[in-house]
């Protein structure tokens, strides 16, 4: 009983997941948000981060084919702490999305 139960639940699951992803609403850059866009003047650090808690630090990097990059590091947690050696966290946005 237990084991059909399961089964049911877990297709029902891979049936839905795909209307999730095509119902749900799409962002983009020339949208406004107040949770999900940052001034262009402030930048993320100053905008999102700072305000909690955590030291910030932000860098421009242009790439050799001119495209720029704006990089985020937060070096430190929100108590503080030595800096040292920490494992790197790389977080990246969208690997989950779809580009129309």
């Amino acid at each position: 009983m237990a084991n059909s139960l399961v089964f049911i639940i877990t297709c029902f699951f891979i049936l839905l997941y795909p209307s999730a992803l095509a119902n749900r609403t799409h962002f983009s850059w020339n949208e406004t948000s107040a949770v999900f866009s940052a001034s262009n003047a402030d930048g993320i650090c100053q905008s999102m981060v700072q305000p909690r808690g955590y030291t910030c630090e932000e860098h421009k990097v242009t790439t050799k084919d001119g495209y720029i990059l704006s990089l985020q590091r937060i070096p430190l947690g929100r108590v503080g702490g030595k800096k040292g050696n920490m494992i790197p966290v790389l977080l990246q946005h969208g690997l989950l999305m779809v580009s129309n």
